[in-house]
């Protein structure tokens, strides 16, 4: 890559090593052209972007995102994550052509798009800019939740950062749940939850939360070249090619092993990945669509200053939250998933049953010291899924949530990936 700097602030290396350099980039440029007439901007090199007046009813859209809902006490937690955004107006095109000059086209050489190239490009962009603020009109946005289903009152929750984001954890008693499930198209082990914003107009946006049990089997799975071809290890560029010009594309062979596991052993599966949450609508409409179970999905933002840690931060926090389940890691040799599942087996040797890493290339190889003090039968590198070895006890596809037994109904988390598919609609880009 040339090493001159795109504006004089920052190399082309430094813009794609580092996610802070890069939206300075991209703010720099803005601010110039927010000076320029629209007619001077909206030329024939900006993306073309259309859409409905009739769905711009707010100024502002919502985005909610869950976790696995767990006992605790008498009772469930429901975590979830609520975004406030700035709805994608005519404001976006600017952003999208300065990022794809800057970055695509200058920095790597990516042109001559042809129309699906671009169509991904500017669904999936938009995802990233409408949480990129100038002016943080994100924060401090005030907004509810409910569980759908039990008394129906509405419970305030906390205000948005800057980054118009703010996490919930709700407690809700068993009764309450066990009338909520009842709510979700007949089909127990799940509940939903809806969040609003508190004095506005627009509707609710709501998501579905798995009701994991106690005990059981729960794999934590990475995304990227685990089971999502994204080729991390052959640089920057493929992986930005990847993620925003490219039909997203399953690794051959995991969607019917993870569905397998999910029907022999009855496992929930807990998708753990550094890229950022603005893409946590495609990542997961991708999962499900390719056939993966799915229970929840973590992402980790672009500017948060514990990134390198986020992976075993994570995992840990789920092996600490369900004490009596028991785990398999699944990762790749591309970047460190090897040594952080190894650190994670030797701190937690009785919950992690198998940590299993997919290798990516010849060159990309795991040496047998980074599972040195682990038993061999608890670690396995990999090419090809049809070689994994995994003996653990057969359980059917039993219910998730099996603490309330008047519910006549079974259910696997295949099936609750299905339903959540149908519940959960595409949000506002």
């Amino acid at each position: 890559l040339p090493s001159q700097p795109v504006n004089g602030s920052f190399s082309v290396e430094e813009l794609l090593a580092s996610p802070s350099h890069l939206v300075s980039e991209v703010q720099h440029m803005l601010a110039q052209m927010l000076h320029l007439e629209s007619a001077e901007v909206a030329d024939a090199s900006m993306p073309t972007i259309v859409e409905s007046v009739a769905e711009v009813v707010d100024r502002y859209g919502l985005a909610v995102h869950g976790a696995s809902a767990r006992r605790e006490g008498e009772g469930w937690r429901l975590p979830f994550v609520a975004n406030v955004f700035r709805r994608n107006e005519g404001r976006h095109l600017r952003r999208l052509a300065v990022f794809k000059e800057v970055l695509f086209q200058r920095a790597l050489g990516i042109k001559d798009l042809d129309e699906e190239a671009q169509k991904l490009y500017e669904e999936r962009a938009r995802l990233v800019f409408r949480n990129m603020e100038l002016f943080s009109e994100q924060k401090g946005h005030r907004l509810e939740a409910r569980l759908v289903g039990s008394n129906g009152l509405w419970r305030e929750i906390s205000p948005t950062d800057k980054d118009g984001r703010t996490e919930a954890s709700l407690w809700f008693k068993d009764e309450e749940v066990s009338k909520a499930t009842q709510q979700v198209l007949s089909m127990s082990g799940s509940v939903l939850v809806e969040v609003r914003l508190i004095d506005r107009s627009m509707p609710p946006a709501r998501v579905l939360l798995p009701l994991v049990g106690p005990e059981g089997v729960t794999v934590i799975s990475d995304i990227d070249d685990t089971v999502k071809v994204t080729e991390v290890f052959r640089g920057h560029g493929k992986v930005l090619e990847n993620t925003f010009f490219r039909e997203f594309r399953a690794v051959d062979g995991m969607p019917e092993l993870y569905k397998t596991w999910a029907t022999k052993y009855g496992a929930s599966f807990e998708f753990v990945s550094k890229s950022p949450p603005e893409l946590h609508e495609p990542l997961t409409a991708f999962l499900r669509n390719a056939g993966f179970p799915v229970s929840s999905v973590h992402l980790c933002s672009l500017f948060s200053g514990e990134r390198s840690s986020f992976k075993a931060r994570r995992i840990t926090s789920l092996l600490q939250e369900f004490p009596g389940r028991r785990f398999v890691l699944v990762g790749d040799s591309g970047e460190h998933d090897a040594a952080i599942y190894a650190d994670l087996a030797r701190r937690f040797p009785k919950q992690i049953l198998k940590v299993l890493i997919r290798q990516v290339s010849d060159r990309h190889t795991v040496p047998s010291a980074t599972f040195h003090g682990i038993e061999p039968g608890k670690w396995q590198v990999f090419t090809d899924p049809v070689d994994i070895r995994l003996d653990l006890p057969v359980k059917p596809a039993l219910p998730i949530f099996r603490s309330l037994p008047e519910f006549p109904e079974l259910f696997s988390p295949f099936d609750f990936a299905v339903k959540t598919l149908e519940l959960q609609r595409p949000l506002h880009c």
